[in-house]
């Protein structure tokens, strides 16, 4: 138990994580999405029969 109370008083959470996690998801996301467009742009070939 006195191991956990000095670790805990050691322990200090600023925030700094859950916001640097935040930006990276967004970040992410952004990335992604840019992705799927990028995808959408791309046209299919269209695929004709000979004529005989």
């Amino acid at each position: 138990m006195k191991e956990l109370g000095i670790r805990r008083k050691a322990f200090q959470d600023t925030g700094n994580a859950v916001h640097s996690s935040a930006l990276q998801e967004v970040e992410q996301e952004k990335e992604v999405a840019f992705e799927v467009e990028t995808i959408r742009e791309v046209q299919k070939q269209e695929h004709y029969s000979p004529v005989k």
